[in-house]
């Protein structure tokens, strides 16, 4: 028989999101005392309760109770990367792997046409991010600061900083990023 501790898998699966107790109390109608003691296991939850804040996680209550699994290895072809596409279309953003709930870094190649700008959707959640100039002239405002990446130039921060990417050069710009919980 394996023994499942519900309140470590609530935790682990509420920092793997970047929420806080106060997103999870928020989103559950229960305090964050309650949620922090039901991590600790200084309290059961009811069925009732765990329906509750397994659904303010964004998981299947069920999952809760299956043995932790590491992510299955996986080879994504170039031409089978899902992409997405913002700022009207002038900014692409490949996706690296496979979308999976156990992943805990997303890898992403981000094409940036001349003049166009990424960060309204990746600014401002918990987490951090790593990220690499590959090709052209990118503008990285952090906060207030801006900062001019040019290639093989390389940035890390925590994305709890407002943060954006502009191209500020003639062609497309791509940078490579990865992502850390994932967040797109």
């Amino acid at each position: 028989m394996v023994e499942v501790n519900i309140g470590e898998r609530l935790k682990k699966v509420r920092l793997e999101r970047g929420y806080t107790l106060k997103d999870v109390a928020g989103k559950s109608g229960y305090s964050k005392a309650l949620i922090s003691r039901i991590e600790n296991g200084n309290v059961s939850p009811s069925i009732n309760s765990l329906l509750k804040i397994a659904s303010a996680l964004d998981v299947k209550p069920h999952d809760l109770f299956l043995p932790a699994k590491d992510a299955e290895p996986t080879v994504v072809a170039k031409a089978n990367r899902k992409k997405t596409r913002m700022d009207g279309g002038k900014v692409e953003v490949e996706f690296l792997t496979v979308q999976s709930t156990d992943k805990k870094i997303e890898p992403l190649l981000m094409s940036i046409e001349s003049g166009a700008s990424a960060g309204s959707e990746l600014s401002g959640h918990n987490g951090e991010m790593w990220t690499m100039q590959l090709k052209g002239k990118l503008e990285l405002t952090l906060g207030d600061k801006k900062h001019v990446l040019e290639e093989g130039d390389c940035a890390y921060f925590k994305t709890s900083i407002p943060h954006s990417f502009r191209n500020t050069g003639r062609g497309k710009c791509v940078a490579f990023c990865a992502v850390t919980p994932p967040r797109l």
